[in-house]
């Protein structure tokens, strides 16, 4: 059980219910060779447990399934008798789902009361340990943001295909990917994923390959529907814009990171969800920024490789006209967002040039 037995046997070892035998002693067959465990040193010594004539108290077998992960828990009630009353224990999983609940990543407090407070059977627990089962999703976004859905999407059930996300202090972006194929290209990774998960500041979302059978999403759907206990729908129902890719500003409600109505808020991304928007040679920039924020985008005064889109206004020219450029980050007039907030659908770059100063 890696490095959930050294735990156990210090446990047990304390209530003098085993006895610690190395490997190499004769009494005991030797164990088939297994892979080295990439957080362990082949040197490390091993033992071998057994029971002394004295059989454990079922407490015991209490404390080492609150020790072990699920998937050893259900390997060793498979195998010792001793583990199918802990393992149907309904007290087991409840302190189980508190535990590991309470320390997951990326919830606001009101969804981790909400969860903590619905830790009430072991059915809570595995209704969210399998709610993604079988999904494969991909993350695009702020790595710190994308850290703690990572950790969620486990949690849930689900597969990590891979993630794109942006580094605060460079001008690249930084790809990880998990399971097989560590090269694969962001393309790829989208043929074979079910969610694509979209952070703020996610990156350059208008280019994303049209194509693959998946749904793209707020990053906020995730933790909302780990604390409902199934997975939510894109819109809330009864919305108006049911059936549209994106979360309209007139009629979508959008989430506020508590647990209370979480299944009346809508999930589907907002129109400039992902995008890093900054702007120069604008007047009026305070109330650009507000718009670019309200439609789910996020606005920064400086511009750097990681941003989306550059709005200028014509005749463009100076420092960050010169960097978009050179960086081939799309510049885009006023009228871009205007049309983006009126049509209701993000609009072509192509379509809203801007004149440079000659």
């Amino acid at each position: 059980c890696g490095s959930c037995s050294q735990e156990a046997a210090l446990l047990l070892a304390a209530r003098s219910h085993l006895v610690a035998i190395p490997l190499s002693s004769p009494a005991v067959p030797p164990a088939p060779p297994t892979p080295a465990d990439g957080h362990a040193s082949n040197n490390c010594p091993r033992v071998c447990l057994f029971t002394s004539g004295k059989s454990m108290p079922l407490d015991v077998w209490f404390r080492i399934g609150d020790l072990l992960t699920d998937r050893c828990m259900a390997a060793m009630a498979a195998t010792a008798r001793a583990c199918v009353e802990p393992m149907a224990s309904e007290v087991m999983w409840v302190n189980r789902a508190i535990r590991v609940w309470q320390n997951l990543p990326g919830l606001s407090d009101s969804q981790r009361g909400g969860l903590v407070d619905a830790a009430t059977s072991r059915a809570a627990y595995a209704a969210r340990r399998t709610l993604l089962r079988g999904k494969r999703a991909v993350l695009l976004g702020d790595r710190r943001e994308a850290g703690a859905m990572v950790r969620i999407v486990q949690q849930c059930g689900g597969m990590v295909v891979g993630s794109r996300t942006a580094v605060a202090s460079g001008g690249s972006r930084r790809q990880s990917h998990r399971g097989k194929g560590a090269d694969r290209s962001l393309t790829e990774m989208l043929r074979v994923c079910n969610i694509l998960l979209l952070c703020k500041g996610g990156g350059q979302r208008h280019y994303l390959p049209k194509f693959g059978d998946f749904v793209t999403l707020s990053a906020a759907w995730l933790p909302a529907s780990c604390t409902a206990g199934c997975q939510l729908p894109m819109h809330r129902p009864g919305c108006p814009s049911t059936g549209s890719s994106y979360s309209l500003p007139r009629s979508c409600i959008a989430p506020d990171g508590t647990a209370e109505g979480s299944g009346l808020c809508c999930y589907a991304p907002r129109l400039l969800e992902g995008l890093l928007v900054t702007s120069t040679g604008i007047p009026s920039r305070d109330a650009l920024a507000a718009t670019v924020r309200a439609l789910g985008g996020l606005y920064t005064e400086e511009l750097t490789g990681e941003h989306t889109h550059l709005i200028a206004a014509a005749p463009a020219s100076g420092p960050k006209f010169d960097f978009a450029r050179a960086q081939q980050i799309p510049v885009v007039s006023p009228g871009w967002l205007e049309e983006t907030l009126r049509v209701g659908a993000p609009m072509q770059e192509r379509c809203f040039p801007v004149r440079a100063y000659v």
